[in-house]
């Protein structure tokens, strides 16, 4: 594994992956990189499932996480801050993923809630509107919800910065 971090290194990129396993090694590093602010997640080649706790616990100052929509993991997040996973992490981009099938959307508000409540200093997110239930009126009163709760605990001088952006390709 890795033996250190350099302190130059401020944000990394795991693009064109074959899959997600090798991430959970991270998990089992002894060495935590502090001062990683930023990490990029590519699409696998195959299916597979994010495992974001190991790489918030390998690197526990990422405060922006950039990763595809359809990876999202839907572990039990409100372990994951009891644990200290995550809780620099400010803004989650979830990024398009080229799909022959429409992405499900009913869990979607639910899981947002789940990120929110489990990332303290979580204030913005950026997500495809494929994976949101537009036309769910009871859904979308949800996720403005979920943005209510981001507002609420953000500075009156980051109020631009902050809430749920909905994405359109």
């Amino acid at each position: 594994m890795v033996q250190g971090w350099p302190d130059t290194l401020h944000s990394l990129s795991f693009q064109d992956c074959f899959n997600y396993h090798s991430f959970f090694q991270l998990k089992q590093a002894r060495i935590r990189a502090r001062n990683i602010r930023a990490v990029t997640i590519g699409i696998p080649r195959c299916e597979d499932r994010l495992p974001l706790d190991c790489i918030l616990s390998a690197f526990p100052e990422t405060r922006k996480v950039s990763m595809p929509a359809k990876d999202m993991p839907f572990a039990p997040f409100e372990t994951w801050s009891s644990k200290g996973h995550g809780e620099a992490l400010e803004e989650l981009i979830l990024t398009l993923t080229p799909s022959v099938e429409k992405p499900r959307t009913d869990r979607t508000v639910d899981l947002l809630r789940s990120y929110v409540l489990a990332f303290p200093k979580l204030r913005r997110i950026e997500i495809p509107d494929v994976h949101v239930p537009l036309d769910d009126e009871e859904a979308m009163n949800a996720f403005e919800d979920v943005e209510e709760m981001m507002v609420q605990r953000s500075d009156k001088n980051e109020k631009d910065f902050v809430g749920i952006l909905l994405e359109t390709d």
